[in-house]
């Protein structure tokens, strides 16, 4: 029986994703700063390097910065979520396709276990790998290699201070975009001055917790006894403690679990006074909702619906109500779904608000199959529905979405976020792709 290799958990990390998607269609954006704005345009949600050296913080209200991002030509970009989500897709399937098994973490992010190569070829395979999604992509990707995932974090935080020309002598491995945290000498000089509070695990809570005991660094938290940790930091603490020691304790989620609740909410472009925009509005949330939880193979049994003012305005225009509706059989089907969502907005609307935000969340999921379905109630037009999303799923797979689309959603839809500076949606629209 062959010995079992050590364990290899490799972080890849998309730099500076939604710049980068920017830069890909725009090269003229390389090495000049630029940022992407939250919805309706409100907060600065992602830096270049070069923006990051001009003291723009991230999240920061895009009206506070205006002088700053004008004085140095800072290119400013509306979300362009339909493209940023298809370039992911494409980063994530060739790691899928290169790699033993994987986890998708976030739309830039992903853990693959690189636990069955060989230790010597670990480093020179994640080389191989970065190149190839950036080939194929244009994406620049950063590897975090360890024997654990916290660990795997610390490694690519390293990975990308190689990258900005700032390497870490005699921390394991490294070259631009990669760093193997390959020997246990290598994960004690990678600890030994990294604060606490850049661990991933350890929140801002448990930070300043531990720094009033005096433990600012990880190298001194992983002198505590595993008693005080887990009294102090409860049991995820103290797996996190294990994790920074090198022994796994949080597994590779390959199988996604299924979501307990949905929830599709956007703040208006506008102020919303109408209650036919507030029905398309949540129409629209409903639809949107109805096609995760179709492609995630659930049904729901329940939707909530909430309406709200903007909280900075005098008190007594300020207003905020959720209804939930309970459906006597759990579907996916959405013209159903709009009609219990748009019959909720009509309960709660009172004209002389101005609303700001309408959210809905779908509760009580379950999966399609095997559906779970009431002995006295009539199931007669399930198949029909079934059958009718299916293909509306279909022709929207293939076509792009809203190519076919219900009308109570709206086709103006004058509410919707405000996106003036968003780039062309070039992988996913026909009309929209690049002309050169």
């Amino acid at each position: 029986m062959e010995p079992s290799l050590p364990s290899c958990i490799a972080l890849v990390d998309c730099n500076n994703f939604f710049v980068s998607c920017e830069r890909v269609f725009n090269p003229k954006l390389l090495g000049v700063p630029t940022v992407v704005l939250s919805s309706n345009d409100g907060c600065i949600i992602a830096r270049s390097e070069e923006a990051k050296k001009l003291g723009i913080p991230m999240g920061a209200a895009a009206f506070k910065y205006q002088k700053l991002l004008k004085e140095h030509n800072v290119h400013v970009y509306s979300s362009n979520f339909e493209l940023y989500s298809d370039m992911s897709a494409r980063v994530m399937n060739i790691l899928a396709d290169s790699a033993p098994s994987i986890e998708i973490y976030s739309i830039d992010e992903a853990f693959i276990d690189l636990t069955s190569i060989a230790p010597e070829e670990r480093f020179a395979y994640a080389q191989a790998l970065r190149a190839r999604v950036t080939q194929w992509t244009g994406i620049p990707v950063s590897f975090g290699l360890a024997p654990t995932k916290t660990l795997a974090k610390v490694a690519n935080d390293i990975a990308k201070a190689v990258s900005r020309g700032k390497p870490k002598p005699g921390i394991g491995l490294q070259s631009p975009g990669v760093c193997y945290l390959d020997t246990p000498s290598a994960i004690d000089a990678a600890l030994k001055y990294l604060p606490v509070g850049d661990v991933w695990g350890i929140g801002y809570r448990y930070a300043n917790k531990l720094k009033g005991y005096n433990i600012h660094t990880v190298a001194k938290l992983l002198t505590m006894p595993d008693e005080w940790i887990r009294k102090h930091m409860t049991i995820n603490g103290l797996r996190t403690v294990w994790e920074l020691r090198g022994t796994p304790c949080i597994s590779l989620e390959e199988i996604k679990a299924p979501n307990q609740t949905i929830i599709k909410s956007r703040s208006f472009g506008i102020p919303v006074r109408t209650l036919p925009s507030l029905k398309e509005a949540v129409a629209t949330y409903a639809t949107i909702a109805a096609e995760t939880l179709r492609e995630q193979k659930q049904l729901c049994g329940g939707i909530c619906v909430w309406l709200q003012t903007s909280w900075f305005v005098a008190e007594e225009h300020r207003y905020f109500n959720s209804e939930t509706h309970i459906f006597p059989l759990p579907t996916a089907y959405t013209p159903t779904m709009i009609a219990a969502a748009t019959s909720l907005v009509e309960q709660m609307y009172r004209s002389d608000f101005a609303y700001k935000k309408a959210g809905i969340m779908l509760v009580d999921l379950s999966p399609m199959d095997p559906a779970q379905l009431p002995l006295f109630i009539a199931t007669d037009d399930v198949p029909k529905q079934t059958n009718a999303m299916h293909a509306v799923d279909a022709v929207n797979n293939k076509w792009g979405s809203h190519t076919v689309y219900f009308v109570a959603s709206g086709v103006d839809q004058h509410w919707k976020s405000n996106r003036q500076l968003r780039s062309q949606r070039f992988t996913t629209q026909w009309d929209e792709l690049l002309r050169v």
